[in-house]
């Protein structure tokens, strides 16, 4: 199965690139609306897979079997073309994003019967009750290397005859042994004044780095902990006036400074404050500038925790060179934001294992106060299992 992302100026545009690659049986798995780095413009990105070319290694004894997964690999009309067809017609042609999701819930039903169909290919021994829970997983966005290691645990598992004489099905113990491995996995961390004070926020642009500092300080308020928030932009002062309008919808006070030196005096003056969370507005450690300024306040003698953002409607191949580059100040936790922007949130997933980091907190929309929260393995795990 091949991934791959299209974008265009609207959802007909990447659409269109869509049918075009991959044909009328390419396989949607999310649509988000993006902006330009700028902001002077929106664009439409649309995640998609395809399992065309598996056509060439179609065994001959696939194809004399009948039409169940060869003709319907090889893009044959059919009821599953002609249910994707449909879909992908409404998509096109929808203007507003809540009608695309619900198509795309209508697509997701016909995507997990394709990858039953194909499943041969990709894991050519796998069990019937296993494969179920290999491809949902698949579709939420957990790596194959990852599923891999679960598909592994799992066929080592001996079903324990008591579960099934209590009414289970096996399907039902393999699933709650998938769950219980994957919340094994992640881990989660919670902050408190007691741990530490200081929060420095890391994150690329268009991550949604201030809105976090803004929900995270807004969360900490609500919890009767007093709160200072202070940018640190040493290109100008676009980002302060970002913050500040997030701060006085919060009501809460806000510094600017320009240099680590001026960062040092505003800790060293305002040791008060339950928090101090620092909205790095330069955003990425990619510049040389930034870099040397991170690790200069990373090697002080404040403690600090180190948030990464990281905002799941980005490539996972970006998200992870970020994840990568920033490893080296000492990161406490891994903050996910833009929830709401995809379907599935295997990334989280992804990111959070590849890199051994706790997760703290989950992002999903644009309301201060409730959209903002601690890691919750049970609402994850969640959404693997429902995509």
């Amino acid at each position: 199965m091949i991934i791959k992302d299209f974008e265009g100026a609207t959802i007909a545009d990447a659409m269109k690139s869509v049918k075009g690659e991959f044909g009328p049986n390419a396989i949607i798995l999310s649509t988000r609306e993006r902006e330009m780095n700028d902001g002077s413009a929106k664009f439409y990105s649309i995640k998609a897979a395809s399992t065309h070319q598996r056509s060439s290694a179609i065994r001959s004894e696939e194809l004399s079997a009948g039409p169940s997964n060869a003709t319907f690999a090889l893009g044959d009309a059919g009821k599953y073309g002609s249910v994707l067809s449909q879909i992908y017609d409404c998509v096109a042609n929808d203007k507003r994003l809540d009608g695309v999701e619900s198509k795309l819930t209508e697509l997701s039903t016909v995507c997990f019967e394709l990858l039953d169909l194909v499943q041969r290919d990709s894991t050519p021994n796998l069990p019937t009750r296993l494969r179920k829970i290999y491809n949902r997983l698949l579709v939420a966005g957990i790596e194959k290397k990852y599923l891999s290691e679960l598909v592994a645990f799992l066929e080592e598992l001996k079903v324990q005859e008591t579960s099934i004489a209590e009414g289970r099905s096996v399907e039902d113990y393999f699933l709650s042994k998938s769950i219980k491995w994957i919340g094994s996995k992640i881990k989660g961390l919670r902050v408190s004044p007691e741990t530490s004070k200081i929060h420095f926020f890391l994150g690329p642009p268009g991550a949604g780095k201030s809105t976090a500092v803004t929900k995270f300080s807004e969360l900490a308020r609500s919890n009767s902990h007093s709160v200072l928030i202070v940018t640190m932009d040493s290109t100008g002062v676009s980002q302060f006036e970002s913050v500040k309008t997030y701060s006085k919808i919060v009501d809460m006070p806000v510094i600017n400074v320009i240099s680590v030196k001026e960062l040092l005096d505003v800790l060293a003056t305002n040791q008060g404050y339950d928090y101090v969370v620092v909205d790095n507005a330069g955003g990425t450690p990619f510049v040389q500038r930034e870099e040397t300024a991170i690790r200069k306040f990373s090697e002080t003698e404040f403690p600090i925790d180190f948030h990464l953002v990281i905002s799941l409607a980005e490539k996972l191949s970006l998200n992870d060179l970020f994840v990568r580059r920033s490893f080296r100040f000492g990161v406490s936790s891994i903050m996910f934001s833009k929830l709401d922007y995809v379907q599935g949130w295997g990334d989280i997933f992804n990111l959070a294992v590849r890199w051994s980091l706790p997760v703290s907190y989950l992002s999903f929309g644009p309301d201060l106060s409730t959209d903002f929260e601690p890691l919750n393995k049970e609402k994850l795990i969640g959404n693997y299992f429902s995509v």
